[in-house]
């Protein structure tokens, strides 16, 4: 064997006893590590306490007023004054909107004029009837021409009243739909109207959830 070989086969011989005594370290000092004792784990500690949880279930439902109803004009005319706004809140019997009745004032006034003469007429026919001046018929016709024109007046006033739209309900207007000096035809819309209490909440949860929905406790949400 060469001189050179022989370097060579010393030089790896001491590598190898080299590396040998690195991996007998390791082994050693891995050996420690895994003996020695690890820390007690950190726990926390609460008392136990009794609770009452509530069970929670969701589903899609519709909202809608006991009552709601579009406001139309009741008869043709033209809009004299509008008493509301959008979105207004109102009470039952609230005037909403006047319609133009001046012919049918000039009428009433013809009619009641003609009222109080036949009033006249029947209380003339009633004294005269007592002195038995005039027959039962005269005083019969003049009676039924007094409650005629009695008639006249109540039906032109029930008819001009009319022409003034009131709110059926308490509650909220919706969008104004008419403005001053409209021409309405009976059945055109003037207003929306909602009522606000109560309202009904319209809600079919799932068939196994129907055990659990309480009729009185829910929350809506938007």
């Amino acid at each position: 064997m060469s001189k050179r070989l022989k370097i060579i086969v010393v030089m790896l011989a001491s590598m190898t006893l080299l590396v040998s005594a690195i991996a007998y370290k390791n082994k050693i000092e891995m050996g420690r590590t895994l003996s020695q004792a690890r820390p007690p784990t950190a726990v926390r500690v609460a008392a136990v306490t009794v609770d009452k949880w509530q069970q929670k279930t969701f589903a899609v439902g519709t909202i809608a007023a006991e009552q709601g109803v579009d406001v139309t004009a009741p008869l043709p005319g033209t809009v004299v004054k509008i008493n509301f706004n959008s979105g207004d809140q109102v009470n039952a019997g609230d005037a909403l909107l006047s319609l133009d009745a001046g012919i049918q004032d000039a009428e009433l006034s013809g009619l009641m004029a003609t009222l109080r003469l036949k009033e006249v007429q029947f209380q003339r026919a009633t004294q005269l009837l007592e002195k038995k001046q005039i027959s039962q018929s005269d005083f019969d016709y003049a009676k039924a021409e007094k409650a005629q024109a009695t008639a006249l007046v109540d039906a032109k006033q029930a008819f001009i009243d009319r022409k003034t739209v009131y709110a059926p309900f308490a509650g909220e207007l919706g969008i104004r739909l008419v403005n001053l000096g409209t021409y309405m035809e009976p059945g055109d819309p003037i207003v929306s109207l909602q009522m606000l209490s109560p309202i009904h909440y319209d809600v079919l949860p799932q068939i196994q959830q129907f055990d659990m929905v309480d009729p009185y406790n829910f929350a809506i949400c938007y």
